[in-house]
């Protein structure tokens, strides 16, 4: 049997019966009591540095097994690295800001909508988040201390802070005058809950697997009786914002004569589709590239529920595309092109010069652009929209797919894609500089820089960065009210010889920065 002795942190009573929390608390008070932390640090005083700067915890939930191991695993290299001799840097940081939290205050404030948030008052929004942010940051702090992690806690960075934001502010106006900020008029993910836009980054925290709609419609050709370009689509809600009908140019399409009507889709895929439909007496008329469909006109599904499409008249409206996104593993080969509703689409309906029509706003509700749908939920819209392809004869097939869809990660609502103008910084054109210094890193393992991250930053797009919700770091852009020229302000100190007038609490974050006024160096308005 082993004997109870003294030790340096008191007397161990029972050797032989393991208490760890007795002996957690007897070494972190010893550590306290004698300034441990302090005197290891100040031992390397001098010596090269080994610099650490916290990828810093989201300050809205409490830590959990993984966090706890990730931060112990840093620590083990810190304390590593103090014993080869180097003075090691260790400054902790948290991230305050974002929808997470924001998402906490709305339920503390019983608030359902961003909305609601708009409409009450901002600046106790704002105070709520700060007290959620404060809780977690102490409890982190303190779990952090139990689990014997050294950092410089007293230093922390904290992304709320004006001297953080300021930071930031510095970073856009760079940006800015090298030309990586814009303000553009693109496609983006958004969630209609959280009325935000996301990050490609976010939008693949959330894809999951759904069953949605999968349907066969008839586009009729104009000026051809009977004759109809077919379309597959598991996105119904799009059509009231359909414009263009895209081909593949190079491949080879076909028109297939059932009863009296003639149909058009690709060849390769048209005996897939008849078998997938059920329709087994068909012939093929004929056989063509996709290119020489280009500019066919069609008449809109959905032209009487959605009367705008009558204003529509440009040149390739309604009209049959070429693009070689089109891809021929699936659907017919012909696919409906709504440019306020997808990536490709928006990009080839800017080749063609067709404006994106979007009857949908951020909130995810159809406009007074949607016709009848207006006010309608985009998914709530899908059996209604059905429903009246039916009544026209126009809807071929109606099944269901599994297939996997992107949900926002925080609230889990199905994501809407639309047009919208947002604040960018234009990573396509420093793509090629981000992947050659990325090579210079000494990556360890190799394969998780030179590999994953590279290859992310070989394709990485350019960044939307402005969120327009409330807790989180304001854009550093005023735009005149009348000419729209723009001024990005870079630091606090800029901003206060530039402003026309401040509020007397220069709080960087909203409500008090949206009371700041700045002249107009071009025009002197406001």
């Amino acid at each position: 049997m082993l004997k109870s002795h003294n030790t340096k942190w008191g007397n161990v009573k029972e050797l032989g019966v393991y208490k760890p929390i007795e002996i957690e608390e007897q070494i972190r008070n010893y550590w306290q009591v004698h300034n441990i932390q302090a005197k290891a640090e100040k031992q390397n005083e001098g010596k090269p540095l080994f610099k650490f700067l916290e990828g810093p915890p989201t300050a809205n939930g409490f830590m959990h097994i993984g966090h706890a191991r990730g931060r112990t695993m840093k620590d083990a290299i810190l304390r590593f690295e103090s014993m080869r001799g180097k003075k090691v840097w260790r400054r902790a940081g948290w991230d305050c800001q974002g929808l997470p939290v924001e998402l906490e205050a709305e339920k503390k404030l019983k608030i359902k909508t961003k909305q609601d948030i708009e409409k009450g008052r901002l600046d106790v929004f704002v105070q709520e988040c700060n007290h959620i942010v404060d809780f977690y940051i102490n409890h982190w702090k303190e779990i952090s201390e139990k689990l014997g992690l050294w950092l410089d806690y007293g230093n922390a960075y904290e992304t709320r802070k004006n001297e953080y934001i300021e930071f930031v502010w510095w970073f856009i106006k760079k940006a800015f005058e090298k030309g990586l900020l814009t303000e553009n008029f693109k496609v983006v993910p958004s969630c209609p809950r959280c009325e935000t836009p996301l990050s490609g980054h976010e939008v693949s925290l959330g894809y999951t697997t759904v069953k949605d709609l999968s349907i066969y419609v008839k586009f009729p050709l104009k000026g051809r009786k009977n004759e109809y370009i077919i379309i597959w689509t598991t996105t119904p809600w799009t059509l009231p914002g359909d414009e263009a009908v895209s081909v593949n140019p190079e491949a080879y399409y076909t028109r297939i004569v059932i009863d009296n009507e003639t149909w058009i889709m690709a060849e390769n895929l048209a005996e897939k589709v008849m078998e997938q439909i059920g329709i087994k007496n068909y012939s093929k008329l004929d056989i063509f590239q996709g290119k020489t469909l280009e500019g066919t006109k069609y008449v809109h599904p959905l032209d009487k529920e959605v009367p705008e499409h009558t204003n529509h008249k440009g040149t390739y409206d309604h009209a049959v595309i070429c693009g070689e996104h089109v891809s021929l593993e699936e659907g017919t080969g012909c696919v409906h092109t709504a440019p306020a509703h997808g990536l490709e689409d928006f990009e080839i309906g800017s080749k063609y010069g067709i404006p994106p029509f979007c009857p949908v706003d951020q909130r995810g509700h159809f406009t007074e652009a949607g016709g009848k749908y207006a006010s309608l939920y985009f998914k709530a819209a899908d059996l209604i929209i059905l429903d009246d392809l039916k009544f026209k004869g126009l809807l071929i097939h109606r099944d269901e797919i599994e297939h996997e869809y992107p949900k926002c990660w925080r609230c889990n609502s199905p994501l809407l894609y639309r047009t919208d103008k947002q604040w960018f910084l234009k990573i396509s054109l420093i793509r090629g500089k981000l992947v050659e210094e990325n090579k210079k890193i000494n990556w360890t393992p190799r394969w998780a820089g030179e590999n994953r991250f590279g290859e992310w930053l070989a394709n990485a797009e350019d960044w939307c960065i402005s969120r327009t919700r409330i807790w989180g770091t304001p854009l550093n852009v005023w735009k005149c009210k009348e000419c729209e020229n723009i001024k990005v302000i870079g630091t606090v100190d800029e901003l206060k010889t530039t402003a026309k007038s401040l509020p007397k609490n220069l709080e960087l974050h909203r409500p008090w920065i949206d009371k700041v006024v700045i002249e107009c160096e071009k025009c002197k308005n406001e």
